[in-house]
């Protein structure tokens, strides 16, 4: 997770403390200097209300504490689409995660697709009372998860 994507998690209140720490330590493996990311990468009290005001600080150090909902959005999506693309969480997974977002930020585009593929493959019926429509809604999964995969591959470039 870069710096990008954990300010959007952060701004979506879905951004563990610990995970703020582990964010700044790669920052500085990856050549940042930056006192506020050093003082965040090396605190030892890892409770949100020391790490909250240390993880803000590197925030407006890196222009990145007034993210626009789209950026917000986008960054959460390209977090979720590499944790799909290590297998750390299902297709069917990514779009829940970012249709969880969707009554406050009213998703739109490929981040609606992928919510809604998401609930289609969760809804078709399964051959319990339904075993004349087995295959077809088998055919139906099959394609919601490769129309949320596509969505996947874009927000991984």
């Amino acid at each position: 997770m870069n710096f990008n994507q954990a300010a959007s998690l952060y701004k979506l209140g879905v951004l563990p403390s610990e995970k703020m720490v582990d964010v700044a330590i790669s920052a500085l493996e990856s050549g940042s200097d930056e006192e506020a990311i050093v003082m965040l990468a090396i605190e030892t009290d890892k409770t949100l209300g020391t790490l909250k005001p240390l993880f803000e600080e590197c925030l407006r150090v890196l222009n990145l504490d007034a993210l626009s909902n789209k950026e917000t959005l986008e960054y959460a999506a390209q977090h979720y689409a590499s944790l799909a693309n290590s297998g750390a969480i299902s297709e069917v997974e990514f779009g829940f995660k970012v249709g969880s977002f969707h009554d406050e930020y009213k998703l739109e585009g490929m981040l609606w697709d992928a919510f809604q593929n998401a609930m289609w493959y969760e809804e078709a019926p399964y051959e319990y009372g339904y075993p004349k429509y087995l295959e077809s809604n088998r055919a139906f999964q099959a394609e919601c998860l490769q129309k949320i995969r596509i969505i996947i591959e874009r927000y991984s470039a």
